[in-house]
């Protein structure tokens, strides 16, 4: 594990001993472009540990991608795991007798996606033909009564469990926080806290907007941060060389929003006019008619999402539609 000194933290690719203001030192931090001068794919590959910096084209030897997780046999992107796990780790070919798909989790019945658990379970484990009588709806949670959704609870609850008019006495809206005054909803903390407490009229001196935090020059909201950021620190004035837009995400010419990428790629990094040879449209997929959606047998406009298909990392019901006619919901097992 990279361990911190006085004046940074080391690289975390391993055996490197130089310091890092981030998660990599120079030499291995991870790039935009591929480093083959003339290539500007994005890049996927580099030694293990180490950001990535190269295209598939100009790999070399002992790299991998570490961008992508794949299979322990390398090939091929991995769903199955042991019921415990967290993570897959194997595809289809290589799953062990007693792994299942823990990516697209089914009921115990194989046919339908779970909604209902016990109480006290983390994740569904039944769909509704097949609960158990003391099961609930834990993916949509509803107050004890059934009727409606829970928004009261104890004020050290972390998930609501009872609706208005079933709260106790000592319960207080925990999904509509409201300030210690109970006036206004809150939008002013420390600077270290998660979730704010105070109103504009009871916040202390030395606390800040941290429902809609500022740039550091506060005067306007940020919308740039680093290329691995999830929270952007500072406005268009105030952004550094090599900040970009994180919030309103651009094409690389910064003129349009992107639509256009690799296959393998989790976002789109170009738009139509810049796009390379071998990019596809990974946001709106379309058929060979131009109709948004794909071909299946004589029917066209099809969009899969129900078998687990994601296009644009966006899950869409299986909706199909004949040329011309109108659109119908059907299951993914029927056959053309």
């Amino acid at each position: 594990m990279p361990s911190s000194t006085a004046a940074g933290k080391e690289c975390a690719f391993l055996g490197c001993p130089r310091n890092a203001p981030r998660k990599w030192c120079p030499e291995h931090k991870q790039h935009r472009e591929c480093k083959e001068p003339s290539c500007t794919k994005q890049p996927t590959y580099n030694l293990p540990d180490a950001g990535a910096q190269w295209c598939k084209a100009h790999k070399g030897q002992g790299m991998v991608d570490v961008s992508n997780r794949h299979c322990v046999c390398g090939g091929a992107y991995p769903i199955f795991g042991f019921e415990e796990d967290e993570r897959a780790t194997c595809c289809a070919q290589c799953k062990h007798d007693d792994m299942m798909d823990i990516v697209n989790r089914r009921c115990i019945c194989g046919r339908a996606q779970p909604h209902f658990g016990f109480a006290e379970d983390e994740r569904p484990t039944c769909c509704a033909q097949c609960k158990h009588d003391d099961m609930i709806n834990v993916v949509n949670r509803r107050c004890v009564c059934g009727r409606a959704g829970p928004s009261f609870g104890f004020e050290e609850d972390e998930r609501a469990t009872c609706c208005a008019q079933c709260k106790h006495d000592d319960m207080m809206d925990i999904k509509h926080r409201r300030c210690v005054c109970g006036r206004a909803r809150p939008s002013f903390g420390f600077e270290e806290d998660e979730r704010p407490t105070c109103c504009a009229q009871c916040k202390h001196d030395h606390m800040t907007d941290i429902k809609r935090r500022r740039c550091v020059c506060g005067r306007a909201q940020p919308g740039f941060g680093f290329d691995g950021d999830k929270q952007p620190t500072r406005c268009a004035q105030c952004k550094q060389g090599n900040m970009i837009d994180i919030i309103s995400r651009r094409c690389v010419c910064g003129r349009a929003r992107p639509s256009f990428g690799f296959e393998e790629d989790e976002r789109p990094t170009c738009c139509a006019q810049c796009k390379r040879g071998d990019m596809i449209n990974v946001v709106t997929t379309r058929c060979e008619h131009g109709r948004s959606g794909q071909c299946l047998g004589d029917i066209c406009g099809v969009k899969l999402g129900g078998s687990a298909q994601k296009y644009g990392g966006v899950q869409r019901r299986p909706i199909y539609r004949s040329p011309g006619g109108p659109l119908a919901v059907m299951s993914t097992e029927r056959k053309v």
